[in-house]
This record gives structure tokens, sequence and C-alpha cells, in this order.
């Protein structure tokens, strides 16, 4: 069970294997990074518990914030998510590999809390080179005083992104499509 905010960087060809899956709950936070990104970077398996999310809440338990930005294999159990909450959980939030595609390089900001569709980055967060991060319609991602979004990749913005912290863009592009916000309280920095 994870406790605080926590941190964990996967080695090159290093595998993690969580057989009872990665509890994090309430107002804790984990962040997963990989060490470099192609065929060697370090990966994960992570498969929940009894009604548990391979990553996030347990049984009944709702989703604490979570980053994942590495390729994983979740697998919730029970009706619970892969990542995010439990079984009969609300209110996960944060970064996950999009769900539906076969490409490892592609994360979406979910938010699993129905009364508000917002994830909060809790840390700075870099998007690598050749990875997409994007924000699907009806989420709205705080980037809260003090807090870096850095992107090396591609950001792909059909929702809101807001706070007073920065988006600092280093290589490729922010897509903001006409039915999104990009708040001009946020700072965004194009080098």
């Amino acid at each position: 069970m994870v406790s605080g905010d926590v941190h964990i960087i996967l080695g090159d060809g290093a595998h993690l294997n969580a057989t009872q899956g990665i509890i994090v709950e309430g107002t804790n936070s984990l962040t997963i990074y990989a060490q470099s990104t192609g065929a060697n970077m370090g990966k994960l398996t992570a498969t929940g518990g009894e009604y548990a999310a391979g990553i996030g809440g347990g049984n009944q338990g709702s989703g604490g914030s979570i980053y994942v930005l590495t390729e994983v294999n979740a697998t919730g159990n029970g009706g619970a998510d892969a990542i995010g909450n439990g079984n009969s959980g609300s209110g996960g939030s944060g970064i996950r590999p999009t769900a539906d595609t076969t490409d490892v390089n592609v994360y979406e900001v979910f938010s699993d809390n129905v009364s508000f569709y917002n994830a909060t980055l809790h840390c700075d967060i870099t998007i690598p080179a050749d990875a997409t991060l994007n924000i699907p319609d009806e989420i709205n991602l705080t980037i809260p005083k003090d807090m870096i979004l850095a992107n090396n990749g591609v950001i792909n913005n059909y929702g809101t992104v807001s706070g007073e912290g920065k988006i600092c863009n280093y290589i490729t592009s922010i897509t903001l499509p006409e039915t999104s916000e990009l708040l001009i309280y946020v700072k965004l920095y194009i080098n």
C-alpha cells in the first residue's frame, strides 16, 4: 500500500510484477517512470487483488493520484479498474496509458470522480519524446502554482487545462481543437 507521495523509476530492462496490485487510495499518490524509452524501457505488471484495481483502489476503495508514464500491463479484479478505482470506488485521477491502444507511448489524463472530472498534478511531470498525452473531453487538468508539465512529445487537449503552473513545450506540439480551452492564467513556454 502506498502511503504519502511515492515515486518509482523502473531501470532499463527491469520488470516489476505486483501480483496483488499496488494500492493507492485517498490523498496518497504514486508516480511511475521508466529510466528511458524504447525497447529496453522498464515494464510493470500489476494484477489487482480481490475486487481491487491493478494500480489504485482496493475493494470499494477510491484511487488516489496515479501517474504511470511507462509500459504497463494492469488488470483490475472483480469489476475494478485496471488503473484507478477498486470495485464500487470513485475519485481516482492522474495520467495512465490509454487503454484502447497498442501503442505504449500514448497516455491519457483521467478522473473517475463523477462530481468533477478534475486531475491535479501533484509533482512535475515530463511527457517523454515520442509520447502523446491526451486530455479527453470534459476532463480538466489542473497544474498548480510551482508545478510544471514538461512536454517533449505531443499534447492533445480536448478538455481544459487550468491552474497557475507552467506547461513547457520543448519539442513538438500541443493540439488545441476548437472545442477545447486553455485558460490564459496557465503559463505556456515554447522553446
